[in-house]
């Protein structure tokens, strides 16, 4: 096990069956530091460390998209925002790559601008790949330009009533940044015991909503409840007014 500020990923593995063995390139871990990246007025470049923390060598493609959200769903654009240099790496067992990001444009905008950096395993070739499961590996990660002017989150908050005993509650964010949520409880008052209490990992863009729905105990039957989500910039919670049923 690695033992260092690097997070092993072993996700999004696109599975393509040869036959029953394992191949070893099952094993292959990569480790990126760090997790977020971000550019502003103040740091036009920023730097990615990519470590291949396997026995095998790895090639990776990597690319930018600009990521926006719709109706709470994300959409990623190919966008020329970002320049990668190098865009296209092979690193050795147990060896390290560092990619530098850099914004295209000077000038810095008046609301965050969101992208994602993508990193794509390109597999051997079937010369060289060994019998066995082949993994491709895909990785995402957040990018962001920050404002001229940060600031936090404006959260505006609704709830309606989608079925019997469950609710929807949606955040609008309001601020000129990025939202992210990692956790969300829903009680009958301050204090209360939790009626839901959820871990979730969903970011919200500036001018853009998140909606969560939840199954309530048939047995609540308050006209109120209290919404609460943690985020980077502290709890932010909310008493809701709940519609008739």
């Amino acid at each position: 096990m690695i033992k260092n500020i690097y997070f092993i990923f072993k996700i999004n593995l696109l599975i393509l069956l040869t036959n029953l063995f394992i191949s070893s390139s099952w094993a292959a871990s990569i480790g990126i530091s760090p997790m977020l990246l971000n550019l502003s007025q103040e740091k036009k470049t920023t730097v990615l460390t990519v470590k291949n923390a396997s026995d095998e060598p790895v090639v990776l493609q990597m690319s930018v998209k600009e990521w926006q959200q719709k109706n709470e769903e994300d959409l990623y654009t190919p966008t020329k925002d970002i320049i990668i240099a190098p865009p296209l790496v092979k690193i050795g067992p147990q060896e390290r790559q560092v990619v530098r990001l850099s914004a295209r444009k000077g000038e810095i905008p008046d609301q965050e601008v969101a992208y994602r950096v993508f990193l794509d395993e390109i597999p051997q070739s079937p010369a060289t790949q060994k019998t066995g499961v082949q993994t491709v590996l895909s990785i995402s990660l957040p990018l962001f330009i920050k404002p001229k002017a940060p600031q936090n989150s404006q959260p505006i908050w609704s709830v309606s009533r989608v079925g019997q005993n469950k609710i929807k509650v949606t955040l609008l964010n309001e601020g000129n940044t990025h939202l992210k949520v990692t956790k969300i409880r829903l009680q009958g008052k301050k204090g209360a015991p939790p009626l839901v209490e959820q871990d979730v990992l969903d970011y919200i863009l500036p001018s853009k909503t998140k909606g969560w729905t939840f199954a309530l105990p048939a047995s609540f039957k308050s006209s109120e409840i209290l919404v609460s989500v943690d985020t980077k910039q502290g709890e932010l919670s909310e008493t809701l007014h709940l519609p008739p049923s």
